[in-house]
């Protein structure tokens, strides 16, 4: 109680005169000054008050921009990395992510959720899994197949696994599937079924942005949580029979395919499509429109994708880049 305080006002992220009342009382009791609190605000600080140089604009006055300074830092890190460590260990490391062994629950739903059971063009059904990769984290996957499909997975030996950018029914419905062969499509926690909210695809400060922010006061990473969704789903596969798997990324879904590449020997071969050149590229633009989950803490001090794909050279097939603005945009 004598350390800490919440204070509500009718705004958010407001400096209001209620809040700033409020926080010099709580700070002279908190300190014992014996300074009376501040009991009114006449006036808020006009913005000429605020300026640190004469015009108020210090890219002018000779000030380095902060993309510049990033873009500075992004090549240094790149540059004094460790790459004589094993790759697999340096990206467990920075992701924090935990190999797992074990072979996971899962369940077949009668329901489709906000799918159609059959495509009517391709005449495909689509039977839907969910996994659960932690406790009460689950995963939905999809399998997108000519035949009426059984209420166990029941997969071949051979099989291909997709991972959308954003969401597997946005994928699904912008994609014909009638030439395709039977395949499997995951979507790991908060994306597709997992979006908070439909927006979340285009909103840069939303569920994507606080999630991640979480991750990291949690010492954790969340598209390190979301490389361990697909790891726990090929360890099922592995348990159900099958002995290859060819792995395909589209967007975030082709950074997250290759880092499962390196973690794990059942992955035959992979595709990356429209995902990044390289982490050091997105943080050395101007502007940049890929969701903070792709940035983890010091991830570049570490690895970065270049790595991976020269080290996959034989198994990645395909390979395509986006731009730092994003899928979202043309």
């Amino acid at each position: 109680k004598k350390t800490c305080q919440l204070q509500m006002d009718t705004s958010t992220h407001s400096y209001s005169p209620i809040n700033q009342i409020a926080m010099v009382k709580f700070f002279n009791s908190s300190l014992k000054l014996k300074s009376p609190a501040l009991k009114k605000i006449n006036t808020l600080p006009l913005k000429t008050d605020l300026l640190v140089s004469t015009s108020g604009d210090l890219h002018k006055e000779g000030s380095l921009p902060i993309y510049q300074w990033v873009a500075n830092t992004a090549k240094y890190l790149s540059k004094n990395r460790k790459k004589n460590e094993n790759l697999a260990k340096r990206i467990c490391e920075v992701l924090k992510i935990k190999i797992p062994l074990g072979t996971p629950p899962y369940r077949r739903t009668h329901g489709e959720g906000r799918w159609d059971r059959q495509t009517i063009k391709s005449k495909s059904n689509i039977f839907r899994f969910v996994i659960e990769s932690e406790p009460n984290i689950y995963s939905p996957l999809r399998h997108i197949t000519k035949s009426k499909g059984p209420f166990r997975l029941d997969p071949e030996a051979e099989i291909e696994l997709y991972l959308p950018d954003l969401s597997s029914q946005k994928e699904i419905e912008e994609i014909s599937i009638k030439n395709k062969k039977d395949f499997w499509i995951l979507d790991v926690r908060g994306m597709g079924e997992g979006l908070f909210v439909e927006d979340d695809t285009k909103n840069y400060y939303g569920m994507e942005y606080l999630l991640a922010g979480h991750a990291l006061m949690f010492s954790e990473t969340l598209i390190g949580k979301r490389v361990l969704d697909v790891l726990t789903t090929i360890n099922l596969f592995k348990d159900e029979g099958v002995k290859k798997i060819h792995l395909h990324g589209h967007g975030q879904g082709g950074i997250i395919a290759l880092i499962v590449a390196i973690l794990d020997s059942h992955i035959a071969t992979v595709s990356c499509e429209k995902a990044p050149e390289s982490i050091e590229k997105l943080t050395s633009t101007p502007v940049c429109y890929w969701l903070d989950v792709n940035f983890p803490l010091n991830i570049l001090e570490y690895f970065d994708l270049p790595e991976i794909r020269k080290e996959k050279n034989k198994k990645l097939v395909k390979c395509s880049y986006a731009l730092p603005l994003g899928l979202s945009y043309k």
